[in-house]
């Protein structure tokens, strides 16, 4: 407690001592002003449009949210904002939303995001799900974006990453490393949920020289098998196997063949097809060993004829270094991340359990943003029961999570990391 209480001085310490400092009458800032509000040429503003022209309309359980935002802009600039309830606006204005209003600009949460509307006016969006998170978000447009003078720089999409932005608000408890092979990294981390509950997670970073050493591994079509029997078999059958995890989505009740894209050695089961569900999305390597998060389109019109293994994901976590889905939904989840770099990592969490409660969404962003190697997409793989990451051992294969079944399922495909 006594934590959070000096966190919340301190955050309010660096935003009055910054506002102090930056009122209209303090000299423009070249590198963050660009000078073209449409009020004085030190006037702070949103996209090029003077601040004090804007109004600040709250959802309901956003209110006492908005009214901070208020107060604090009265306080550094000198003048009030009006500030309205959703159901009184009437159109027509430069908005500050502060509230529930994620699913009417970018579907994010726990965001800021910018754009222009229909009637040219602009809207800014301090999006979140519930009153206590609509704070988050204003606290961290206060301070990280407010000290720009100009505050959101881009007319498209703005999100910056900041703890105050995560959703999950994880607490690391404990954390451990390990070297599998040359360029390839174990990391073995336990955290604790706001609610007190656990979270068991399993990350392996690929660096890009091992990238090209993926591949995607299958059973005959139709059949199924556990991830450390895939393992095995791409051992028997010559591959130098380091890390298995399990891949793609099927059709788990009926027939097991892939209900996603499947890409093994050029061959190809099923290609990705443009739709909302896992049948769109995947995560594949090219030719040239570069690895690729696209879409169906991005499929037809660069990729095909160019991948030596693809398989189908089902949700962006992060798209474009940036929270795009959404989901509080705490589950098993394997997921893979591309850096900017050209690395790959793999991220897996137990869930469904005493032991480990599962993960949103927004847990999966927090843990790789914390890993700090600049994560610019994030997929969603098959998860729940299908979970399973596997490392190898004095030549054995170890099942280092502890799947929801209570035991291996066997799945479709499984990931393959085999150094040279």
């Amino acid at each position: 407690m006594k934590k959070r209480i000096l966190c919340a001085l301190l955050l309010l310490s660096l935003t009055l001592s910054f506002f102090a400092g930056c009122g209209p009458t303090a000299p423009a800032d070249p590198d963050t002003d660009p000078g073209n509000s449409t009020s004085s040429p030190t006037a702070p503003s949103l996209n090029g449009v003077a601040l004090e022209s804007f109004v600040i309309v709250y959802d309901l359980e956003a209110k006492n949210s908005a009214k901070r935002l208020q107060e604090e802009m009265q306080k550094s600039f000198g003048y009030q904002l009006p500030l309205l309830e959703e159901s009184a606006l009437t159109g027509g204005e430069n908005v500050i939303f502060v509230g529930d209003f994620g699913p009417r600009s970018y579907g994010i949460r726990y965001g800021i995001s910018a754009k222009d509307a229909a009637d040219g006016t602009q809207h800014i969006y301090l999006s979140a799900d519930t009153g206590q998170s609509a704070m988050q978000a204003v606290n961290t447009f206060l301070l990280d974006h407010m000290q720009k003078h100009t505050v959101i720089a881009e007319k498209s999409f703005c999100y910056l990453w900041s703890e105050a932005d995560l959703a999950a608000g994880l607490v690391m408890a404990e954390s451990s490393e390990e070297t599998l092979a040359d360029g390839l990294t174990y990391i073995r981390r336990n955290y604790t949920r706001k609610d007190g509950q656990n979270l068991d997670v399993y990350i392996a970073v690929i660096s890009p020289a091992l990238v090209p050493y993926l591949s995607l591994t299958a059973p005959t079509p139709g059949e199924v098998a556990t991830t450390s029997t895939q393992a095995a078999n791409a051992q028997a059958n010559g591959k130098n196997v380091a890390l298995a995890i399990n891949a793609g989505f099927y059709d788990i009740n009926a027939t097991n063949l892939p209900s996603g894209t499947c890409i093994i050695d050029g061959i190809v089961y099923q290609r990705p097809v443009p739709s909302t569900s896992h049948k769109n999305l995947w995560f594949g390597l090219t030719n040239d060993g570069e690895a690729v998060i696209a879409d169906a389109t991005k499929y037809a019109n660069v990729y095909e004829n160019d991948l030596t293994f693809a398989v189908g994901g089902y949700k962006l976590i992060i798209q474009n270094g940036k929270f795009h889905a959404r989901s509080s939904v705490l589950n098993p989840l394997t997921t893979v991340g591309i850096c900017a770099d050209g690395s790959v990592v793999f991220v897996c969490v137990d869930g469904r359990s005493t032991r480990s409660a599962g993960a949103s969404y927004a847990d999966i962003a927090q843990i790789y943003a914390e890993l700090d190697a600049q994560v610019e997409s994030v997929l969603v793989l098959d998860g729940g029961g299908s979970t399973t990451f596997v490392t190898k051992e004095n030549e054995s294969f170890v099942v280092k999570n502890v799947p929801s079944d209570g035991k291996e399922r066997k799945v479709q495909s499984v990931l393959l990391v085999t150094p040279p």
